[in-house]
């Protein structure tokens, strides 16, 4: 088992599941719930973003269409150290399924990363050649890629 994955297994946590939901539910803003969130799994979230860059349109109309379904607000791309759902890791499938549900994308940084020049989410450059996407520059989206040229 990678490093990354033993800190966040439920055994190395400082917050049970149960303690999490009890403190969440009297967190009144989206501020203080990332709090928690730190609290119970420091330097787990790596990067909030306000948007998908222009070249991740599908995942934007994803998020836009969740949110939608379950009638919360958007809100932030959030990209994470990983993410397990394994009986392991409980406490991340719950603090996943609990963003999801106020308006968050919950990404891991594998997938998803920081436009260094926009500051957005976009596909990471071993995503994108996986799919055979256009290339791009490292931490960048195809506009600020371009840009950067």
């Amino acid at each position: 088992m990678e490093e990354s994955e033993d800190r966040y297994a439920d055994r190395n946590l400082s917050m049970t599941t149960t303690e999490f939901m009890s403190r969440l539910q009297l967190a009144p803003t989206h501020g203080h719930i990332l709090q928690i969130i730190n609290e119970g799994m420091p330097e787990w979230i790596i990067h909030a973003c306000d948007d998908y860059a222009k070249d991740c349109d599908k995942l934007k109309r994803n998020w836009y269409l969740t949110c939608r379904k379950i009638g919360c607000p958007v809100a932030q791309v959030v990209i994470v150290r990983d993410m397990h759902f394994d009986n392991e890791h409980s406490l991340m499938k719950v603090i996943c399924e609990v963003m999801t549900r106020c308006g968050y994308a919950v990404r891991d940084r594998d997938t998803v990363c920081r436009c260094v020049g926009c500051g957005n989410a976009t596909l990471t450059k071993l995503t994108r050649e996986k799919f055979s996407l256009a290339e791009v520059l490292e931490e960048h989206c195809e506009d600020c890629s371009k840009k950067s040229s």
